[in-house]
C-alpha cells in the first residue's frame, strides 16, 4: 500500500530567500478551562488559583494568567475560564525560569 502525504500544506515559502521551511500546524488548544479543570491541570486547589490572582494575597503571582469572561455580560459575567494554551505557555515560561536557576 502506497501512502503519500501532501507536504505543500505544511510548507511555506520565504519570499526573500526562496528557501523552504516546514511550518507545522498550530497545536495551541483553544479549549476553555473552568477553575475546577485548571486546578486539576495544575495539581493545586481552587483557592490556590484565587490566591495567585489576588493582589493582596502573599501568594499573589502577577504572571499568572487571568480568566476571560464567558457569559454574555462580558466582564460582569460570573462565568469565567482560562484558555488552555495561555496556561500552557505560562507553565513553559515557569519551566524555563526554573532551568535558569
Amino acid at each position: 500500500m502506497n501512502h503519500q502525504c501532501n507536504y505543500s500544506i505544511l510548507t511555506t515559502y520565504l519570499p526573500d530567500t526562496g528557501n523552504r521551511r516546514l511550518a507545522l500546524p498550530s497545536t495551541r488548544s483553544m479549549r476553555v478551562l473552568r477553575k475546577k479543570d485548571l486546578a486539576k491541570k495544575l495539581s493545586c486547589s481552587e483557592s490556590t488559583i484565587d490566591n495567585r490572582l489576588n493582589p493582596s494575597s502573599p501568594w499573589h503571582d502577577e504572571t499568572f494568567p487571568h480568566p476571560v469572561p464567558l457569559g454574555a455580560g462580558g466582564s460582569r459575567s460570573s462565568a469565567k475560564g482560562w484558555i488552555e494554551y495561555v496556561i500552557d505557555e505560562w507553565l513553559e515560561s515557569r519551566m524555563e525560569d526554573a532551568r535558569r536557576i
